[in-house]
């Protein structure tokens, strides 16, 4: 939050002081975020599958040398993301004033083909697996002058502050990144006198700056400690960007630096806030949010207790061979023979003392049974952990008895009732990387109108040119000239066999009705099958029906010949005249039944089918 000194120091200039009261803002959420820190910790080395029990944090080894770890929060991360990020990100955006429909139709091929290019996938995956074990994360929207387009980024929760006591994320008043910096990237922004490239730091920043590079603090780079090999060899300096949405500033700070060493208007004209906030989890309190790892994050390291004790018990419960000595000669031997033994039908030589055969000389000792406590404790757990994620057995491959479809079907719609909310803010921040992505690139493709912006249409197979003008980038947008819409994802009805099933119900009336297309029909049902490959293309089938009608078609002024059709004429010419169709020739099928023919289809073509 804002606060102003109401006694400032005489000595330090306004900029300074404005520079110390944020400075006291990221202060305050470095401390917060270094508390939270301890739990995402725990969490992303538990995601990692690492050793985690009670407060344990990555110990290698349990009570007795050896540790079980339930990977739930990999699995169930892994299961949610898949099931709420498309495959294929895609965002429809539509408009309605007549005057820019056109424009709304390009702005979808350019925003998608971004996503394509940008890899959004992959970051959008990133994002919501790091919000189930962190509770948030930030998308970031920037302009790549290398790249020439629009980009975005991915800002984990220990690398991103906000105003939190705003109740929506278009009310927070800042928002601070905290960007690690190698002497070469500052040195790459310092104003350099005769050159034509302008930085925005000044000219004796480095002199300023000389020693206070260091490693990078493991707090920026992994909350777990491990900080990446690539990173070990370099010396960073951190540096706070804070974009002021009331003073519409931003300024770059560093620790124990009142004067900001960067103090400018925002980037982005027609992006104020270049940052989304991805939280799947409210918390009800403010929009830190929630995280799965913390729900579940008790019944876990019981759970892990629980199955290292019964491991341990299990081991102890081997039997164990008791030899006594006394009853047989050379015992030295005997226990070298058998230690010694390589096969089951290996015969060892044995020297018992009269009186006492083999059965008196080995014995083994008793083996109680695990008990029962441990499976039905651990299977409560497991139940507990389940229910809290709304995590189906289908989702992880497990299927019952049951009819597969119906099984999937009713499953699917049991789980979407849960994770619908989640789903839905994956569709919203996709909703938003299209507009920032628009609202970037309106300000820095040229305002005059690029020749030409060829845009990938589809699968890629046709492109479409578009340019600043047609794409209506060369204003603002209003409120209400466009609506974005992601396309929803579904994992159980982008499933082929759920939608083969669905055409199995209604085959009979899709495939002879005449309101329906029977081609596209079976293309569809070809392409459910993976085997699309396979459909003739219609061209191919109009020639061939026209060669079948010509070969059956009578000579003009005479009747059919048989010859032609490949019929004997000497059995045509013994029919029956029911069954030769003595009127023009016509073929009947036994029972006077009408031999079917390709059938016509809506479309003007047609496919032969039984």
């Amino acid at each position: 939050m804002y606060e102003r000194n109401s006694s400032p120091n005489s000595s330090l200039s306004p900029t300074e002081r404005r520079g110390k009261e944020i400075l006291k803002v990221i202060q305050n959420h470095r401390t917060e975020v270094d508390a939270e820190a301890k739990e995402w910790a725990k969490d992303l080395l538990a995601y990692r599958n690492k050793f985690w029990v009670g407060n344990k944090i990555n110990q290698n080894d349990g009570p007795h040398g050896t540790t079980m770890q339930a990977p739930y929060l990999h699995s169930f991360t892994d299961v949610m993301v898949s099931n709420i990020v498309p495959p294929h990100p895609a965002v429809d955006i539509r408009t309605r004033r007549t005057a820019k429909k056109d424009a709304a139709k390009l702005r979808s091929f350019y925003v998608n083909d971004l996503m394509d290019k940008d890899n959004a996938v992959w970051k959008l995956r990133r994002a919501a697996a790091l919000t189930s074990i962190m509770g948030r994360t930030a998308i970031k929207m920037v302009w790549s002058s290398k790249r020439s387009r629009p980009r975005c980024r991915v800002v984990p929760a220990n690398r991103f502050y906000f105003d939190s006591s705003a109740e929506e994320w278009d009310d927070i008043r800042y928002a601070i990144e905290v960007v690690p910096m190698t002497q070469k990237e500052i040195m790459g922004l310092v104003k350099k006198s005769g050159s034509k490239k302008e930085g925005i730091y000044k000219s004796t920043l480095m002199d300023e700056l000389k020693g206070e590079f260091k490693p990078l603090p493991t707090w920026v780079d992994d909350p777990t400690g491990k900080q990446e090999a690539s990173r070990k060899g370099d010396n960073y300096i951190v540096v706070y960007e804070y974009y002021d949405f009331v003073e519409k500033k931003m300024y770059h700070m560093l620790d124990g630096r009142n004067e900001p060493i960067f103090t400018g208007d925002l980037p982005y004209p027609h992006l104020e806030n270049p940052f989304y906030l991805v939280s799947l989890l409210d918390n009800l309190t403010d929009l830190g949010g929630l995280s799965h790892a913390q729900m579940i994050r008790e019944p876990v390291s019981r759970l892990n207790e629980l199955m290292t004790m019964a491991f341990e018990h299990t081991k102890l419960l081997a039997p164990t061979l008791f030899i006594h000595k006394n009853r047989i000669d050379n015992v030295d031997d005997f226990v070298t023979a058998l230690s010694q033994k390589e096969s089951v039908d290996e015969a060892i030589l044995v020297e018992t003392l009269r009186k006492y055969n083999i059965a008196d000389v080995l014995e083994w000792s008793r083996t109680p049974q695990v008990p029962f406590d441990y499976s039905r404790m651990s299977d409560v757990l497991q139940e507990l952990i389940e229910f809290t994620l709304a995590l189906p057995t289908y989702s992880r491959g497990q299927v019952g008895n049951a009819d597969v479809a119906t099984e999937l079907a009713l499953v699917d719609t049991a789980q979407k009732t849960r994770n619908a909310p989640l789903q839905g803010v994956v569709n919203k921040t996709m909703a938003w990387m299209a507009q920032a992505y628009l609202a970037i690139s309106s300000h820095y493709i040229d305002e005059e109108g690029v020749a030409e912006i060829w845009l990938k249409v589809g699968d890629g197979s046709t492109d479409v040119k578009a340019s600043t003008q047609n794409l209506d980038l060369m204003s603002q947008d209003g409120a209400w000239d466009y609506d974005f819409k992601a396309f929803p994802y579904n994992a159980a009805e982008d499933n082929s066999t759920v939608r083969l099933k669905k055409f199995e119900a209604f085959q009979d009336l899709l495939l002879n009705s005449e309101h329906v297309d029977t081609r596209d029909t079976i293309l569809e049902v070809l392409d459910a099958l993976g085997m699309g490959h396979l459909a003739k293309d219609l061209a191919e089938i109009e020639k061939e029906q026209a060669a079948m009608a010509a070969a059956q078609a009578p000579p003009p002024g005479g009747e059919m010949d048989p010859a032609a059709m490949g019929l004997d004429p000497n059995a045509v010419a013994s029919m029956p005249a029911e069954m030769a169709g003595a009127a023009g020739g016509e073929i009947l099928a036994p029972g006077g039944e009408d031999l079917q023919l390709p059938l016509p289809m809506a479309s003007g073509g047609s496919i032969p089918i039984a």
